[in-house]
C-alpha cells in the first residue's frame, strides 16, 4: 500500500498586508528587514514550494534552501527559465510538487497566491507577517479563511527600520 504524498508538515509562510495584498506580480509590495531575516531563519535547510512567478520575483535560488516549483509548463532543459535556476524540481501540478516531496517535514509554501490557495486545504499552520495597512491595487490576495484558521498567536505590533508597522501570527487549522 502506498502512502499519499508528503506525509510531513506542511506550513504557508506569508507576509500580507492588512487587507490580504500579498504581492503585485512582480515585486515586493514592502520592505521589512526584519521579516527577510524571519524569513531566512525559518526556511534556512528547508524545502520550500514556490510559484514560477515567485521564483522570477526573488530572481534566483536562495542558498540552503531547495526549491519545488510549480508552474503551468516544465521548461524544457534548454530554456533560459530552466538554466537560470540550477537544482529546481519542477512541477506541473500540487500532486506532483507533493509527489517530490515526500520526504520533507516542514515543507514550506511561500508564495505567490495562486500556491497558497492550491496549498491552503493541505496545510497544517501559517505563519503569517501582517503588515499594517492596505494595498488596493496589488492584484495578488491571499485571505486567511476563519472558517478553517484559528489564531493561535497574534504578536505585539513593532515598528520596523523601515518605519513600516508589523505582527507575527501563527494560525492553527481548525480540525473538525
Amino acid at each position: 500500500m502506498t502512502s499519499p504524498p508528503n506525509q510531513g508538515r506542511i506550513g504557508l509562510l506569508l507576509a500580507s498586508s492588512t487587507d490580504g495584498a500579498v504581492g503585485d506580480g512582480r515585486d515586493l509590495l514592502w520592505h521589512l528587514p526584519e521579516d527577510l531575516q524571519r524569513f531566512k531563519s525559518l526556511t534556512m535547510g528547508s524545502t520550500c514550494l514556490l510559484g514560477r512567478r515567485t521564483l522570477e520575483s526573488i530572481g534566483r535560488v536562495l542558498p540552503g534552501r531547495r526549491f519545488v516549483v510549480l508552474t503551468r509548463q516544465r521548461p524544457t532543459p534548454d530554456s533560459p527559465l530552466f538554466t537560470s535556476y540550477p537544482g529546481v524540481i519542477w512541477a506541473t501540478g500540487v500532486e506532483e510538487a507533493l509527489g517530490a516531496t515526500a520526504d520533507v517535514d516542514p515543507l514550506w509554501v511561500i508564495g505567490g497566491a495562486d500556491v497558497y490557495q492550491a496549498l491552503e486545504e493541505r496545510a497544517d499552520w501559517i505563519d503569517r507577517t501582517e503588515v499594517e495597512g492596505t494595498w488596493p491595487e496589488a492584484p495578488a490576495r491571499f485571505t486567511i479563511n476563519p472558517m478553517l484558521w484559528h489564531c493561535e498567536q497574534n504578536g505585539e505590533w513593532q515598528e520596523s527600520r523601515s518605519g513600516l508597522r508589523y505582527r507575527y501570527q501563527r494560525y492553527l487549522r481548525i480540525r473538525p
